[in-house]
Parts: C-alpha cells; structure tokens; sequence
C-alpha cells in the first residue's frame, strides 16, 4: 500500500526517538509492528472519541484510515508537516514524562505492547491537542492496577475498550492543571 501516508508512517517509524520509547524486537520490526504502531496511533488520534467506522477490526480500520490518508497527502503535502509536528511533539512529552522507560511495561521490558502504547500516546496527544503548553506531570500510575487492566490484551481491540484506555490517560494528564 505506497503512498504519501506510508512513506511518512515509514520514516517516522525510524525516528530515533521512538525507536527508544517504543522498543520492539527484530522479529517484530520485520513484520512491520513499529509501521503498525505509528498508523494506529494515527488513526486512533483523527478518530477519537468515536472511532467512526472502527468495528473491533484493527487491520481494516488501519488500511481504510491509511487509503483515506495517502490520499489526503497527495492533495494536501503541506498537511505531512502537522502529522509530523504532533507524532515528535507526543514522543517528546512522553520522554519527558517516563524518560527512557517509554511506552514498555516494565522499566526493564524490552518491547512495546500495542494497547499500551495507543493508551498512553493517543491520551497524550487527545492532552496535548487541548492544552499544548501542557506541564510535565507524574505518570507513575503507568503502574497501577487500574491502568494494567485497562492495557490487557484480553479484547482489546473492542472499541469501548480502547475508548476507555485512552479517556484513562487523557483525563489523568488534564485533572491537574
């Protein structure tokens, strides 16, 4: 599937800054789960709060969001420099939050679920697109037992879930302001 979207989802999948955060291994990065991490982040960033036409099906909202996008790009270029400005600007505020820990589960995992990433980089950007001078703040509570649930792979893809993993994270960051 070429186009504009997917040579940006591509490169940006090379960031050096995400490649930290979101670790993932080789096995992974050759089935092309970091690509997959990028555009999910995408997508679910231009689709929250409703996920239109997202019906617990990640691979077809996924192809139709990067169709849509490619598309998009082709007829809007300058619109490659807005995605690229909010990906770097959610790594930055999350390396700034969680240091080199990122978007693992542990501080010493050596990769990167999905459900955790989307939660914490899609509620970071849903923070950010409303506040964008937002302050650091405290996330230790990556490690509660409210987050843990809400990250388990245990239907994750059902939309009610992945609304709530990202409202979780979204509202903790903007409850103190």
């Amino acid at each position: 599937m070429g186009g504009d979207f997917t040579k940006l989802v591509s490169e940006l999948s090379n960031d050096p800054l995400f490649i930290k955060l979101a670790p993932l291994s080789e096995t992974a990065r050759k089935h092309y789960d970091d690509m997959e991490l990028v555009t999910r982040f995408f997508a679910y960033a231009d689709g929250y709060p409703d996920f239109e036409g997202y019906k617990d099906r990640v691979a077809s909202y996924l192809d139709e969001y990067t169709n849509r996008m490619n598309i998009e790009l082709a007829e809007s270029p300058d619109k490659r420099n807005e995605l690229v400005a909010r990906f770097k600007e959610m790594l930055e505020y999350v390396e700034k939050c969680l240091g080199d820990r990122g978007f693992k589960k542990t501080p010493t995992g050596k990769t990167t679920p999905h459900a955790r990433f989307e939660a914490i980089a899609v509620g970071v950007a849903v923070a950010l697109s409303e506040d964008k001078d937002l302050s650091r703040k405290d996330m230790s509570w990556v490690d509660c037992e409210e987050f843990q649930t809400l990250v388990r792979s245990d239907s994750a893809n059902v939309k009610a879930k992945l609304k709530a993993r990202i409202d979780f994270v979204a509202n903790k960051l903007k409850a103190e302001r």
